[in-house]
């Protein structure tokens, strides 16, 4: 943006469009994709920033604070988001699914990038279980799973040659499942 007051104006216009979208949307797919976020007290803001790290020539600025988020924070967090969607759309079906893309870099000192991803992967869909046998109108699509386990069971190669994105056929396998599952 040119300066703030053209963020702001953006920004606002974005918000009153998505609320639009989301207070007359039928369904509303979550995908959960990492825990990994950068907080910061003094904006109150917290980022759910790709790690591309600092040899990229990208970090946040200095008073973000990197953390990996919780099961506990991660399950609340999608229960608050829930909650105040089904408060202005009552009848709205929600789909969660885990994002299959692992991370390939982690801000983690405690963990390798190997480690780091599955947590986060395992922490997500650990909260998307509990949910779905939570809540009504709450349904679970098992997209992580298809990449994850069906293509390794297969003998299928899930990933592109980076290790990182989603093969073009395991995609259209998905969303041919999805539509199966969930067009009529």
């Amino acid at each position: 943006y040119k300066d703030i007051e053209t963020a702001t104006i953006d920004l606002k216009d974005h918000i009153k469009k998505s609320r639009d979208v989301l207070v007359d949307a039928e369904v509303v797919i979550f995908t959960l994709g990492f825990t990994e976020i950068w907080n910061s007290v003094n904006r109150n803001m917290t980022l759910p920033i790709y790690p591309l790290g600092k040899d990229k020539g990208y970090h946040p600025p200095d008073d973000f604070t990197f953390k990996a988020s919780s099961f506990e924070e991660n399950y609340q967090n999608v229960k608050n988001g829930i909650k105040i969607l089904k408060e202005n759309n009552p009848n709205v079906k929600i789909l969660l699914t885990v994002s299959p893309v692992h991370l390939n870099l982690t801000y983690r000192a405690d963990a390798d990038v190997v480690s780091a991803s599955c947590a986060s992967k395992s922490i997500l869909r650990a909260v998307a279980d509990q949910i779905y046998k939570e809540e009504e109108q709450v349904y679970y699509f098992p997209s992580y799973e298809v990449v994850n386990m069906l293509c390794s069971l297969e003998n299928t190669p899930a990933y592109q040659n980076d290790g990182h994105h989603v093969q073009r056929n395991i995609v259209d396998i998905i969303m041919n499942m999805f539509q199966e599952v969930y067009v009529k």
